[in-house]
């Protein structure tokens, strides 16, 4: 008689095992569902040739360029905070199985940075640019990178990071926006209290 499945077995860390459980109890699924799915995932959408090597990719650099293309500056801003709200959702799941933090736990804006880059703009993640740094100095945040997408990419990239650092309570005070190119200097808003005026 023909066997219907083949048996696989796979190692995991032990963070992604606390994980693992967590959906296993959530979703009421078992494990093998969850693994299953995954290689069927993987199978369907990341086993692609330009991304053997790295399977974080969803899509390729040359789609996400087409898709930025010819769009307007409310497209592109509009995209950009699609883009966030999708991304914020998994924000403590990433900061857990990165840096085995709490989900209670307050983010701050250098641990922010550090989990978008790795997950995103890196080449070890979506690999949106050729080179990207970004660097903290007190309350100012300045980010450079070169690309080889399109000046809406660079139009798109300045909302996503507004977008995201906003919560933090930072905004852009200097932009450079190029074909292939962006540097960006944001810093964190003032506070200022005010008393009211005694009656």
């Amino acid at each position: 008689m023909e066997k219907k499945d083949i048996v696989l077995s796979t190692r995991v860390n032990p963070n992604i095992g606390e994980l693992l459980s967590e959906i296993v109890k959530e979703k009421k699924m078992s494990t093998s569902e969850i693994v299953r799915d995954s290689i069927f995932y993987y199978l369907m959408f990341f086993h692609r040739e330009e991304m053997k090597d790295n399977p974080m990719i969803i899509i390729s650099k040359s789609e996400l360029a087409y898709l930025l293309e010819g769009s307007s500056k409310k497209r592109l801003e509009g995209l950009a905070e699609l883009t966030y709200k999708n991304g914020i959702i998994t924000k403590d799941y990433y900061a857990k199985l990165l840096f085995n933090m709490n989900s209670q736990f307050q983010i701050t804006p250098r641990v922010y940075m550090s989990i978008l880059n790795r997950i995103v703009f890196s080449k070890n993640g979506q690999r949106w640019f050729r080179t990207f740094t970004y660097q903290f100095h007190f309350d100012k945040l300045t980010i450079g990178g070169t690309h080889e997408l399109n000046k809406n990419f660079s139009v798109f990239f300045k909302y996503f990071i507004s977008y995201h650092f906003a919560q933090f309570d930072f905004e852009i005070i200097s932009e450079r926006l190029e074909e292939n190119k962006i540097v960006l200097v944001l810093e964190k808003k003032e506070k200022i209290r005010r008393e009211e005026p005694k009656k």
